[in-house]
């Protein structure tokens, strides 16, 4: 009886020590999104005004979107659609209010000049849906540029990319 007892002391034991594993992994991931969040809506910011640069988003700017929320480190700690519908929601301003949306976007993107790291994956971001649908226009560039303006960034860090897509800086 009393070896019965230590088992079921352990079995509870261990119970409450993944539960207690759980939580603590629950507050881990919360701490990450909330010290990412700047970078996932720049990111977003960034990827909409490309993606509505030509005036529409194509399926294969979201599917870009979607490959790149998966691949992203920084990205994948949010639920994939908080991150499209932040998406949506920039795509749906510029669409809407034109120049007014786009300086939205551009003040969003803007909290993230003074952490290089993040800003030069905005840039990536950006230049990665830029060419998602194989039409690598001088709209989506110019918007790549004012991103890497915004961000304090030199835009011919980014010129190889640019030049492969056969746009302004090549």
């Amino acid at each position: 009886l009393q070896q019965c007892r230590r088992v079921e002391w352990r079995e509870e034991s261990r119970r409450g020590m993944s539960v207690w594993g759980d939580l603590r992994e629950a507050v881990r991931e919360k701490v990450e999104q909330h010290r990412n969040r700047s970078f996932m809506e720049a990111a977003m910011a960034a990827a909409a005004m490309v993606a509505a640069a030509n005036g529409t988003v194509s399926f294969a700017e979201r599917i870009a979107l979607d490959s790149l929320l998966e691949s992203c480190r920084d990205l994948r700690i949010f639920e994939p659609h908080e991150a499209v519908d932040f998406f949506n929601e920039r795509v749906a301003d510029i669409l809407e209010n034109g120049e007014d949306g786009r300086k939205a976007c551009l003040d969003c993107i803007a909290e993230l000049s003074d952490e290089p790291d993040h800003a030069d994956l905005v840039v990536r971001v950006a230049l990665a849906l830029s060419g998602a649908d194989g039409d690598y226009s001088d709209a989506e560039l110019i918007q790549v540029i004012a991103i890497c303006d915004r961000l304090k960034l030199d835009p011919q860090h980014f010129a190889g990319n640019m030049a492969s897509r056969g746009g302004l800086l090549s």
